[in-house]
């Protein structure tokens, strides 16, 4: 049973033995006024003591995590240090992954572009180029044999083997690598107005005899005699312009002129440079050739017999 006296609680329990004597006074000597103010106290400490151990937990867990954050910067700084440059360190560190390698064909472009010229003492005076370089063919002129007809794979000169034939350039490969043949610096030919005829020409007429056997056994003969200039508009092959060498008899029979561009033999044109091409392998069965010249604006025929 409890009551309430005068403010002050009063309990009465009944239990075996009962109560010691005098414990209703020393229950009336207890501060219960103070006892809200020092429970208050002893949770303001409770609760301050959790919150320092869950602080502690917080920075503990910070703590750990660190090191790793720690360790990217010092590699960042390491890369830093040894490249000297912050450009390349940044690059080192593959922030949007590592490049693809580079494919064969890609690889083969690099190491063509990068083909130093080469030292022979070779001129370059005309090529046959297709789609596929390593399907062209080139007109290359060297000390003591003059201008010859070359197929890709064939020998030049000096263990260099033609590999890549190009509009501007031909690429020869040799032991030491790749190099560049590229077209003389161009040279303009001044031509008269009045072209005159020697009276070689004027006599000799079309007698081509011997020319159908060079042209069936060594057809690349006949540059020994003869400089087959390309013509081009506009970057497309035009034709070809065709010039003498010290041996005029061959371009006497033929009765070109220096200022001639020769577009098209036996119907096929000039300006397919692939068929030009094919061209060169067919002169050998050809029983004559019929050759359309521009000449001073007009378009003119010249057949030639070689039977």
């Amino acid at each position: 049973m409890v009551e309430w006296r005068d403010g002050v609680l009063d309990m009465v329990m009944v239990a075996r033995g009962g109560l010691p004597p005098g414990w209703r006074e020393g229950l009336g000597r207890i501060p219960w006024r103070r006892l809200p103010f020092a429970v208050s106290v002893m949770l303001v400490v409770l609760l301050a003591v959790q919150a320092a151990d869950l602080t502690w937990k917080v920075i503990a867990g910070l703590d750990q995590e660190a090191p790793a954050v720690v360790e990217q910067e010092t590699t960042a700084e390491a890369v830093s240090k040894v490249s000297g440059d912050p450009g390349k360190a940044l690059a080192a560190l593959h922030l949007f992954g590592q490049p693809a390698p580079q494919t064969a064909a890609e690889q083969r472009k690099e190491a063509v572009a990068d083909a130093p010229e080469t030292r022979l003492n070779l001129t370059l005076h005309g090529v046959f180029v297709d789609r596929d370089p390593t399907r062209g063919a080139a007109i290359i002129a060297k000390p003591g044999s003059g201008q010859l007809y070359y197929r890709v794979g064939r020998e030049v000169a000096n263990g260099r083997v033609l590999r890549e034939v190009y509009a501007d350039r031909v690429i020869l490969a040799g032991n030491r690598g790749l190099e560049t043949l590229r077209f003389p610096k161009k040279v303009e030919i001044e031509v008269p107005e009045t072209l005159s005829r020697t009276a070689a020409s004027k006599a000799g007429a079309r007698d081509l005899t011997g020319l159908k056997g060079m042209l069936e056994e060594t057809p690349e003969k006949v540059l020994d005699y003869l400089r087959f200039l390309p013509v081009k508009t506009g970057g497309q092959l035009r034709g070809f312009r065709i010039l003498p060498k010290r041996d005029r008899t061959l371009y006497n029979k033929l009765g070109l002129q220096p200022a001639d561009i020769v577009t098209a033999v036996n119907g096929i044109p000039l300006s397919d440079e692939m068929q030009a091409l094919q061209l060169i392998d067919d002169l050998g069965n050809a029983g004559q050739l019929v050759l359309q010249v521009e000449r001073r604006g007009q378009t003119r025929t010249v057949t030639l017999d070689l039977q």
